[in-house]
Order: C-alpha cells, then structure tokens, then sequence
C-alpha cells in the first residue's frame, strides 16, 4: 500500500474504537441522545447550519476528544492530567486533513500516524484496534526495511512517547477547568440538545479564546516549492484547522501559524507570501476586513466575544464582527453607556487599558458592523442594545 492508504486504514481502526469510547463517556450527559448531536448545537451556536453528522466520521469524534463542548467542558479529559486524547487527538485531526487534501506523505509520515493512533486506541482500552493497528504497523515497518534498510530505519524512526500511566497508585488529577466569571458563559449542551437553538432568541455572548496549539506537521523546505501539489495541499489542510479552531482569525496571525505547523517560527517574507496565497485556494472565506472564517459559516448568526488578553491578541487581530458582539455583550450588562465609555469597557473586555489610533479606527469600524447588524443603536450620546433575535 502507499503511505496515505496506510494512514486511511488507520485512521479507520481508530474510528471503529473512537466512536463506542465518546457514547460511553458521553452517556452521563447525554442519556440516549446521539453524541453528535453536541456538535450540533456548538456548531449552530457558531452560526454553522445544514450539517450531517455522521457519528461514524472519524473528523467529527476527532473533534469531540479535542475541543470544548459547552457547559460539558473537556470530558474526554476529567482524569487525565495529560490531556492525552486531546493532545494526540489534536495530531490527528492535522493528519486527517492532509490525507483528504492529498499532500504527499512518506512511509515514514505514515509509521508517525499509526504510532500515534496505537497510543490512543491503548489510551481508551481498545485491544482489538491496538491488535489490528499492531498488523499495520508491522506492514508499515517492512515499507520501511525495503527503503532504507534496518539501520538506516532505527536512525530515522521517531516514535511517539505517551503520557505517564494515570493508573496504579498515582490518584488520577483532573484537567484544570476554567470557573467562569459572571461575564463568561458556555453554551448550554445539555439544554440545546433538547431544543431546536435557532428558534429561541439569541444574544451576543462572552467566551474564553481557545487558542490552537500548533502541531509540527511539515518541513520549513515545504514552503519554498508550493508549486508541487503535495505541499501546496498540506498548507491548505493546516489553513482550514487552524481557521476551524481561531476563526475568525486575521490574515497575519493564520499565514504565522501555518509557518510554524511547518516547522518554521521564523518564516521569510517570501515564505509568508506563498502561504497567503494558499488562503485563497482553501475552503475558508475571508472577509473584507481581512479575518478568516469557516467555510459555510453565517457570520451574521456567528455572536461570540472571545474574552482575551493583549499578550493573546491585539485588538487588531480581533475582528470588527467580534468586537461589535463584545460591545454588545458590555451594553447587555450596563443598559446603555456613554460612547467613549463603550469603548473603554471592550478594550477592558479584551484586557487593554489605553486606546492609541490604531485601535480607535478598530473600534470605530466595530461600531458601525454593530449597527448594520441592527444589534446596537445610537441614541443621542447614549450607545444601547438593540439586540434582535438571531
């Protein structure tokens, strides 16, 4: 088999132990409702509409085990200090994303990918996936003896190290969980699966910014030749997880990111250009204001403010559409607030203090996003809510 039928037929054995794994552990919360039906209500809640969920789908319980679900917060994670589904999880879903976009992966690449699924399948307690992956990763290794030969082969290999056992005497510590502060809300998981969300009236909402942790995936040499397809695919996967996890996400921040998925954390600027051309080529939407969004995502539905830092983002890597959904956020709590007090509570949202040009123009073209959106008016010197159902 070539490298990315190997990576298939493993990413398929982890999806055959996945799946039963995310309804066992989901089952407390959900009683007998299908699990991706969480997924549903975070993507609706996101302004994503119109999906099939397939519970089958190795992408969807890829995003169960890796990202927060809600009120539910990191389940997959309760007791495990190493975080080892989402962290390996996190790999995979980069892996994915290449193989559906063709990029060109070696044998090795593929040993990396089955040593990877190995450690989650023996995480969950799955035998017979780590049996079957065992037969992979036997098939893999001969791949590799025939092209470089055993020693060659020990020099290269890299395997996987996986986190420290949790069991035996050690006392199981849980994940560390944010405690929400009155202005920070998770959607209601357990609630919206009982309810159809679009049809209740909605309002902009304060979130933690959940920031993507990169995954080393490629070779700075990568991005000097996009002209071979390969590369040019792998980019594209890692642009579209990445937009996934941050989008909105300005221009500047995702071409940084995708550099250093591929093993550049200083990229040339020739290196930053090839890879900003790639945005356009991926499934993703860029804005006018130069942030970038899902694909298929309504951003007129999308009403989060993900609470920040400066040292996270500046304020001008946070969207106007954002902004706007924290201006509305702040009004929503205090009625109606004077102008220039409005705008000291959002960069106060966003953990600045002082204002300087830059983010003067900023706020001011959240303003009037936040007002051709209908969700706040100006009332003589007064900026209030004017919030409409979503």
């Amino acid at each position: 088999m070539t490298p990315d039928l190997y990576v298939h037929q493993s990413l398929k054995i982890l999806g055959q132990g996945l799946e039963p794994h995310i309804r066992a552990v989901l089952k407390a919360h959900l009683g007998n409702l299908e699990w991706t039906e969480v997924l549903r209500v975070l993507d609706e809640d996101r302004g994503k509409h119109g999906y099939t969920y397939d519970p089958q789908d190795v992408a969807l319980q890829l995003r169960m085990v890796t990202e927060r679900l809600g009120n539910l917060g990191f389940p997959f994670s309760a007791t495990d200090k190493h975080r080892t589904l989402g962290t390996y999880g996190g790999v995979l879903r980069l892996v994915r994303n290449q193989v559906a976009h063709h990029a060109e992966l070696s044998v090795l690449d593929a040993l990396r990918a089955v040593d990877t699924v190995r450690i989650v399948l023996d995480f969950i307690g799955d035998g017979a996936g780590v049996s079957q992956i065992m037969d992979l990763r036997h098939q893999v290794i001969n791949e590799l003896v025939k092209d470089h030969g055993p020693d060659e082969l020990e020099a290269q290999q890299e395997e996987p190290v996986p986190p420290e056992s949790t069991t035996g005497t050690e006392e199981p510590t849980p994940a560390p969980e944010r405690i929400p502060t009155e202005e920070d809300e998770e959607v209601d998981v357990r609630g919206g699966v009982q309810e159809t969300v679009t049809d209740r009236p909605r309002g902009a909402r304060s979130l933690k910014w959940e920031p993507w942790e990169v995954e080393v995936v490629g070779e700075p040499e990568m991005l000097e030749s996009l002209k071979k397809l390969a590369h040019r695919e792998s980019v594209r996967g890692v642009i579209e997880t990445v937009v996934d996890a941050e989008g909105p996400i300005h221009r500047d921040r995702l071409v940084s990111l995708v550099c250093q998925a591929h093993g550049a954390k200083r990229a040339t600027a020739a290196k930053r250009k090839k890879v900003e051309h790639q945005i356009g080529n991926a499934e993703v939407q860029v804005d006018a204001d130069g942030f970038v969004w899902p694909q298929g995502l309504d951003v007129d539905r999308w009403l989060l403010a993900r609470r920040s830092t400066p040292a996270q983002r500046r304020i001008d890597e946070v969207s106007p559409v954002e902004l706007a959904n924290a201006l509305e956020v702040v009004l929503s709590r205090h009625g109606s607030l004077p102008m220039d007090e409005a705008k000291q509570a959002v960069l106060k949202f966003f953990g600045r203090v002082k204002t300087n040009k830059s983010t003067d123009a900023q706020l001011g073209r959240s303003l009037l996003v936040a007002q051709q959106r209908g969700r706040v008016a100006l009332e003589g010197e007064q900026l209030v809510s004017a919030a409409v159902p979503a």
